[in-house]
């Protein structure tokens, strides 16, 4: 597990869940974290339960052939964009959207958010 990668990942973190658009309500811990620049344990798991972003960190590590969805390169990617968007492929983008979205969505939704893949999205934090 790469402590830098979610250190990292907090950084990015923290502005947008201090102000209530993503992840958990633990806005103390991570902000702690990012200050004291250090992680544990305890701040890899608070950065899974960040609904959003983990399942996209996930997808671009295992389609990247990387076993630490923290790993410093996924979350650039996730965050700002690198080239590993484009080993993502679209079909298993799509796939991870309707695991996800389709019981929370009207059916023509989500196929509109189905073909966004297919168009060229890729799992990037200005997508979500």
């Amino acid at each position: 597990m790469s402590f830098e990668g979610v250190l990292r990942f907090g950084r990015y973190a923290f502005p947008p869940n201090e102000l209530g658009y993503c992840g958990p309500d633990d806005h103390d811990a991570l902000l702690g974290y990012v200050v004291s620049n250090r992680a544990d344990k305890g701040m890899v798991e608070l950065g899974r339960r960040f609904e959003g972003a983990y399942p996209y960190l996930k997808l671009i590590a295992e389609s990247n052939g990387y076993a630490d969805p923290f790993d410093g390169r996924v979350v650039e990617a996730y965050w700002i964009g690198n080239s590993l968007l484009q080993g993502v492929d679209p079909s298993a983008f799509r796939n991870s959207l309707q695991e996800r979205f389709r019981s929370r969505m009207r059916p023509d939704a989500m196929r509109w958010l189905a073909a966004k893949p297919g168009g060229g999205a890729t799992p990037h934090h200005n997508f979500h």
